[in-house]
């Protein structure tokens, strides 16, 4: 989600005519939003917040939660 990383999408897309159109946040696999500790979940928080901001400005339509493994909902 850096500046460069921002800019090399950009720039691929544009020299390939692919257009990134969803993101796969494995990093929720790790540490889920339903984390049972609070700094995982605020910090997850504020991971999913800085990634939807990237996501509108990089014309993004979805961001994929993954929710298996460790991360699977339960009970």
């Amino acid at each position: 989600m850096t500046t460069y990383g921002r800019q090399h999408i950009r720039s691929v897309s544009k020299q390939t005519g692919v257009r990134v159109l969803s993101v796969c946040a494995d990093y929720f696999m790790e540490a889920p939003l339903h984390a049972e500790n609070e700094q995982t979940v605020l910090q997850s928080v504020d991971v999913l917040d800085k990634l939807i901001k990237v996501a509108v400005e990089l014309k993004i339509k979805d961001i994929v939660i993954p929710c298996v493994d460790s991360s699977s909902l339960q009970n």
